[in-house]
């Protein structure tokens, strides 16, 4: 994908959430990340890959990591928050789309 056509990408997905604001950055992430992956990859990936405590024997496979940073890119250009509240928001959305 060229650079143009890169930022077109980039600013149709920042369209999807312009009417929400910073108060709302749950459900940014949430349409953001639903945007860039699929419901799928979202409950049977996790955001590195690696083993944790709860899952000692064999660890969910990572998201892809260009897709991750895009979303990155995009929820810290929308919402002024830290990059540390956006895992934590878009962990937690993982964790709630688990559940159902």
């Amino acid at each position: 994908m060229n650079e143009i056509e890169n930022k077109t990408a980039n600013h149709s997905e920042l369209d999807l959430v312009s009417h929400l604001n910073a108060d709302n950055s749950c459900e940014v992430v949430s349409i953001l990340a639903r945007q860039i992956f699929t419901e799928e990859e979202l409950k049977n990936c996790s955001r590195t890959g690696k083993r944790t405590i709860k899952c000692q024997a064999s660890p969910r496979p990572p998201l892809d990591s260009a897709k991750f940073q895009k979303l990155e890119r995009l929820a810290l250009t929308k919402l002024p928050i830290q990059k540390s509240e956006f895992l934590k928001k878009f962990e937690n959305m993982q964790k709630v789309l688990r559940r159902k």
